[in-house]
C-alpha cells in the first residue's frame, strides 16, 4: 500500500511541476495576446496607429510587459521551474 501511495504521490508531484511551469508560460502570453486583439482590431480611433512611433511603441510595450512578468516571477522562485 504504502509503495503505490509513494508511485502516485511521485506522479502527482510531476504532474503538478508541469501545470507550474505551463501556468508561467500562459502569464507571459496573456497580456501580449489581449494587446495584439486591441491593435489587430480595425478601430480608427486609436491614436497609436497614426503616430509615427506607433509601431516601435507596441513592441516596446511588450518587452516591457514579459520584463516585468520575468522579474516577478524571478523575485518569487518560479523561473525555476523553466
Amino acid at each position: 500500500r504504502d509503495l503505490i501511495d509513494l508511485a502516485f504521490n511521485l506522479i502527482a508531484h510531476g504532474t503538478n511541476q508541469a501545470m507550474q511551469a505551463l501556468t508561467v508560460v500562459s502569464v507571459l502570453f496573456l497580456p501580449l495576446t489581449f494587446l495584439a486583439g486591441i491593435y489587430g482590431m480595425n478601430f480608427d480611433r486609436l491614436p497609436e496607429l497614426h503616430w509615427e512611433y506607433g509601431y516601435e511603441f507596441f513592441y516596446a510595450l511588450c518587452a516591457v510587459i514579459v520584463a516585468v512578468f520575468l522579474g516577478a516571477m524571478a523575485r518569487m522562485g518560479l523561473m525555476s521551474l523553466m
